[in-house]
């Protein structure tokens, strides 16, 4: 049973909701009413057993914007609708701020608006009321990036980092938001498994503890700031090795608290801004296959399905570099890592990566970051 305080100056409007419907028979018990936020405050002292307050913005002595303050402060809050008249949305704006659920229009409220809204509260309450021990793993983590989403998008931002919390979930700061898409033709909830757990293995000590899909299909992720770029390094490497996948992952600016999440979130998703699934899957087949020194825009266009010179065009467009130049930047990218962290040969390393005429990679390289392999090396 989900225990119902109401806190509403008029004795009408309380007797009305309270007369709706039998609302046991739908889960509910109103085991409380007061007229104003001092009273809707002794009362939540005396009965932590609430889990849902209707509350209502203007009222004498205490009114619900005061009320709600007070009981962030007390650690008294429960999850808060609230009962707004139509001119009170700068009010109302003020009480999600301060962590409310939702509001409800008095002038449209009826028992099956009421009701619904009173069901999805009560959906959010058994959500965080279920200890994370006795979740299901995957049910947690699936839980876990919805509310994750919530809280990048802004919606209902206080109640859904309680939840989380209740799940014992921290996201630790300073950190970056992390993100990545994959084109995983089919084979979704079996790739995801497999991403979850070996994104595990590098996470673990690098300030986060898993990956997260979005409803969006991206794939996302918290790290330290410091730790960003050799996790890029790492991660790629062993989806190649393990799965022939190459994801490009973007990272926002670091994000100093929890109320920096969501503007970071929307600047990330600027940077895809205009870049089809077209270019998307063009630069993840280039990635996957820029070793083979006979990789060129005619095989990629066949890839996606397109003419060549459609790619040729859009892709300058949409990533701002041409084919040949984003193939070569991958190329040397790679080439660089092996110089850094392997003793490799030259001659070695320029076949690795899709050159078979050692000559013409140096000269390459040398255009590219400014010395030569050898210097690169030393």
């Amino acid at each position: 049973m989900i225990n119902l305080l109401i806190v509403e100056d008029e004795p009408l409007v309380r007797a009305s909701i309270q007369s709706f419907l039998d609302w046991e028979n739908h889960g509910f018990s109103f085991i409380g009413a007061a007229s104003d936020g001092e009273e809707g405050l002794l009362f939540l002292k005396d009965h932590p057993e609430t889990d849902i307050v209707l509350l209502d913005i203007h009222m004498p002595v205490m009114d619900g914007i005061s009320m709600l303050k007070r009981m962030r402060e007390s650690d008294l809050m429960q999850v808060v609708l609230i009962l707004s008249a139509d001119n009170q949305f700068q009010f109302v704006r003020t009480a999600f701020q301060l962590g409310a659920l939702d509001y409800i229009l008095k002038s449209e409220m009826d028992e099956i608006s009421l009701l619904k809204q009173l069901k999805g509260a009560a959906e959010q309450i058994a959500a965080a009321g279920r200890k994370s021990e006795n979740l299901h793993p995957k049910e947690k983590r699936l839980i876990i990036d919805a509310l994750l989403e919530d809280i990048l998008h802004n919606r209902n931002k206080e109640l859904n980092c309680h939840l989380i919390e209740d799940l014992d979930y921290t996201i630790h700061f300073p950190c970056r938001i992390g993100q990545f898409t994959l084109e995983l033709d089919g084979k979704n909830e079996r790739i995801k498994q497999i991403i979850r757990l070996r994104g595990q293995e590098f996470l673990k000590d690098r300030g986060a503890s898993e990956i997260h899909f979005l409803s969006s299909g991206k794939a996302l992720f918290f790290i330290s700031p410091d730790q960003a770029q050799s996790f890029s390094e790492d991660f790629s490497e062993i989806l190649k090795d393990a799965m022939n996948l190459s994801p490009d992952i973007r990272y926002s600016c670091i994000c100093e608290n929890r109320e920096e999440l969501p503007g970071q979130f929307t600047y990330l998703q600027s940077l895809d801004v205009g870049q089809s699934r077209m270019i998307r899957r063009a630069q993840s087949y280039i990635r996957k296959n820029y070793a083979s020194p006979q990789l060129s825009l005619e095989e990629v266009s066949h890839y996606v399905e397109v003419s060549r010179t459609h790619l040729s065009a859009q892709f300058k467009k949409e990533s701002g570099m041409t084919f040949r130049d984003y193939l070569t930047k991958t190329r040397i990218d790679s080439a660089k890592k092996l110089l850094e962290e392997t003793n490799l040969r030259v001659y070695e390393i320029c076949e690795i990566v899709g050159y078979p005429n050692v000559e013409h990679f140096s000269r390459i390289f040398k255009k590219v970051t400014g010395i030569s392999p050898n210097r690169y090396h030393q």
